[in-house]
């Protein structure tokens, strides 16, 4: 539209905000080193510290000291002016928290320290028997599941409350659960079980029975995370729960930044009444096997985040 009639941003104006930008770029890099070199200087301190130190040892002895506060503002700055700087200053804390991610697990890795998904989320140390309820479904998605753990042996009960029971006091490794609807809507009875023990998705397969018409997701959960093994060609999901009251738009920021894709954002209510509770649950995508630098902003600066899953290939 302003092609077609001869619109356009006044030159002068045009150069001006070009060379302010690069006045602002100069100004930026010189912000990245000084953060580069505060990180620097605050992991040394730990390495000096400890003889032996793990990678969320130093994820926890750091947080302390990320807490930014918004930058000041010159005193000439116009009166109208003032809300638009404060928006622009906030944006700049939350981009130097993932500079901040960027330069700890950098110099983690030049010092030779571990920083994978398995430094960060508890393991399961075996997979061999399931729970589960057993219908046509369920046992196809036993049978997908037996691929990725050729070892697992099934107990069948008549409810998912019993498969739940079964699954909290031990007297299995893992669950099979229905998890997703057709048309993608997550089962709510499915998603209370799993808040309500902390379950943790380790595969989700869709099932489709006899006609091909079914289209239900079945998930293999257990206490802990079984890190897949990532091939060429696979895709690796991660699924994690905040409460509504942190900032959505700072983690899909972070996702972005770290070149990860966001697959599913709901908002979930579990409970009924005083006793309910509402968060976000969040799906990225990677399509480099890793989700190591997302981990370690969540644990620096997002308080509530809770890891749910970690599996791969859903598409």
């Amino acid at each position: 539209m302003t092609e077609n009639f001869g619109l356009s941003l006044n030159s002068i104006n045009r150069q001006n905000l070009l060379q302010l930008g690069v006045e602002q770029s100069l100004i930026e890099e010189r912000r990245i080193l000084e953060l580069r070199e505060a990180v620097d200087e605050l992991i040394m301190n730990i390495v000096n510290m400890y003889d032996v130190i793990s990678a969320i040892d130093f994820l926890t002895l750091i947080s302390p000291c990320v807490q930014y506060k918004e930058d000041c503002i010159h005193s000439e700055a116009l009166w109208q002016n003032l809300h638009r700087l404060r928006g622009y200053l906030s944006l700049l804390n939350d981009f130097d928290k993932l500079l901040f991610t960027d330069f700890v697990v950098e110099k983690l890795v030049s010092l030779g320290i571990s920083v994978s998904e398995k430094d960060y989320l508890s393991q399961n140390e075996t997979i061999l028997n399931v729970s589960y309820v057993k219908n046509a479904l369920s046992d196809e998605a036993y049978d997908v599941f037996c691929q990725d753990f050729p070892r697992l042996s099934s107990a069948c009960v008549n409810k998912m409350n019993d498969v739940a029971q079964q699954l909290t006091e031990n007297k299995v490794d893992c669950a099979i659960l229905p998890i997703e609807e057709k048309g993608g809507i997550r089962i709510r009875a499915t998603s209370e079980l799993i808040y309500d023990y902390d379950f943790k998705i380790n595969a989700i397969t869709p099932t489709f029975g006899m006609d091909g018409s079914s289209e239900t997701k079945y998930a293999l959960v257990s206490r802990s995370f079984s890190i897949p093994k990532i091939e060429r060609g696979d895709d690796l999901y991660f699924e994690i729960r905040v409460s509504l009251g942190e900032s959505i738009a700072q983690i899909l920021l972070a996702a972005e930044y770290f070149g990860y894709t966001v697959y599913r954002v709901n908002t979930v209510s579990v409970g009924h009444g005083e006793n309910q509770d509402c968060f976000y649950t969040v799906v990225f995508k990677s399509e480099n096997g890793s989700f190591v630098k997302l981990i370690n902003y969540l644990i620096l600066f997002i308080a509530s985040y809770t890891p749910v899953g970690l599996y791969k290939n859903l598409e």
